[in-house]
């Protein structure tokens, strides 16, 4: 009794400690102080890891007080997130019994049976309530709930205990004297001796460790999101600033759907937790939201990382994402396969949706169905780079004064993507120092850009372009000069006429 005085003022004093509080749980229910055992059982159950001892000492403390129905919700619920702990199932399957719930302790042996066929305790219990008459039953009632500090003194002589002799009625499953068991109903056993003080390793003891790496792993991904964005905002402020045209369609895509990306990358890292942790508790009422908001950031900062990758591979790594979800849903949210893979699917079809809805709001609807064009047009322009090319520039070579050529820019095939290209590039250079020179170019509603008296080389940037218009070039300056003129931009041109 000293150990526990000390313990309970020591948790009294650091009512944190949940390792120290555990122990004297246990302990209390040792004592038979089955009471206070209850009262810091409940506050380990709220505060503390999920653990499987707990739930099930919990269980056995409500039986011995006598509230078997808070013991069997107890252990159901302990079923449900240790699915494994087939322990948890045989201490259901007698409390079951002994609260005369006969049919459902009957299934639950059968359940035990199902996973585990070489169970012979099992195999007997079950045989005996199946051969039971419904008669016998009813005379027998249910056991008389146990009070603190009921030892069982006088009970009826019946089984012998194995550990210190004493005499014990039937209706025991512990010794009234040293408190050892006298049969194996599932229920756990508390003495502490040096080999058993190590609490039995168990699915949720990972969890801690896990947690941890799915919020650094999502810091770090958030981190570097962060980072990505910023970058770009002030490459965007410095190519305006310089109005450089956009030659390929991943810098469109970087220029035109900065705000699309932040925006669903706010939805992704908002909702995705949220949908994750619904989606779980539909499959698991009661789901600690921990687990499902830690995974939901990861998914969701890993999500918004795919955005930024090239046009073509945006969709796939994003899809690729919400597949290997299933992942850290299953390790992390502690489901068995059938119910987290119930749980991926959910979630999956709901992201998709959020995402694409977060998209068709900024852009609208026409970009969502333009993509496919976009997204060929990305593969047959930015390609060339594959290949040593360079994307977007166009040579017209060995021109010479007065130059006058026709320009027509072709169509992308999209109209998001033609509105977003309208600016091209120009770069008038000659072999030699030229001076004097004009730039004129015309559209078919007259000028629309004239520079005179020019020395080149010379670079201007031309942002009135419409796809299939026609325009008229004219460079003048000293006679027979020899010219050169590079155009880029998105838009393929062609020259003539």
């Amino acid at each position: 009794m000293t150990d526990i005085r000390e313990l309970t003022s020591y948790v009294e004093s650091n009512p944190n400690d949940h390792d120290k509080r555990w122990r004297l749980a246990k302990k209390l229910y040792m004592a038979t102080d089955y009471r206070n055992a209850l009262g810091h059982l409940l506050v380990l159950q709220t505060n503390w890891t999920p653990k499987v001892n707990v739930a099930r000492y919990l269980a056995a403390t409500y039986y011995r007080l006598g509230r078997h129905d808070e013991a069997i919700a107890e252990l159901k619920s302990g079923i449900k997130e240790w699915p494994e702990e087939i322990p948890l199932i045989e201490q259901l399957a007698r409390v079951l019994e002994v609260s005369g719930r006969y049919e459902e302790a009957i299934d639950a042996w059968r359940d035990v049976l199902k996973r585990n066929p070489n169970n012979s305790m099992a195999k007997r219990l079950l045989r005996k309530l199946q051969e039971a008459k419904p008669e016998k039953k009813e005379k027998e009632g249910k056991e008389p709930a146990f009070q603190a500090g009921d030892l069982g003194v006088g009970a009826l002589l019946g089984s012998v205990c194995p550990s210190c002799g004493a005499q014990n009625s039937e209706e025991f499953d512990r010794c009234w004297k040293c408190h050892a068991p006298l049969a194996n109903y599932g229920m756990p056993d508390v003495r502490e001796t040096p080999s058993e003080r190590k609490e039995a390793p168990s699915r949720s003891s990972a969890l801690p460790v896990l947690y941890i790496l799915c919020g650094v792993a999502a810091m770090v991904l958030i981190g570097f999101g962060a980072y990505l964005s910023i970058e770009q905002f002030l490459a965007l402020r410095e190519a305006a600033a310089d109005q450089v045209p956009v030659c390929t369609v991943r810098e469109v895509f970087d220029s035109a759907l900065l705000s699309t990306r932040l925006s669903a990358g706010l939805v992704l890292l908002v909702v995705w937790p949220v949908l994750l942790w619904l989606a779980g508790n539909l499959m698991q009422p009661g789901l600690p939201a921990q687990g499902p908001l830690l995974v939901g950031c990861l998914l969701a900062s890993a999500g918004y990382l795919s955005f930024w990758s090239a046009p073509g591979d945006a969709a796939y790594i994003f899809v690729t994402v919400l597949f290997l979800a299933i992942i850290p849903i299953v390790g992390v949210m502690q489901m068995g396969l059938t119910q987290a893979i119930v749980v991926w699917l959910i979630q999956g079809v709901l992201v998709l949706g959020f995402v694409v809805g977060s998209v068709a709001a900024v852009e609208g609807v026409t970009f969502l169905k333009e993509f496919p064009t976009v997204m060929r047009y990305a593969e047959a322009h930015d390609g060339v780079q594959k290949y040593g090319g360079e994307p977007g520039r166009y040579v017209l070579s060995s021109l010479y004064t007065p130059v006058e050529t026709r320009v027509r820019w072709d169509s992308t095939g999209a109209t998001w993507l033609d509105s977003r290209a309208n600016r091209v590039g120009f770069e008038i250079s000659s072999d030699g120092a030229v001076s004097g020179v004009t730039i004129e170019i015309k559209g078919a509603s007259g000028t629309s850009f004239y520079e005179r008296g020019l020395t080149l080389p010379y670079k201007f940037t031309f942002d009135k372009v419409a796809p299939g218009n026609s325009y008229q070039l004219l460079l003048t300056g000293p006679d027979n000069a020899k010219f050169d003129v590079t155009v880029r931009g998105l838009l393929r041109p062609h020259f003539g006429g």
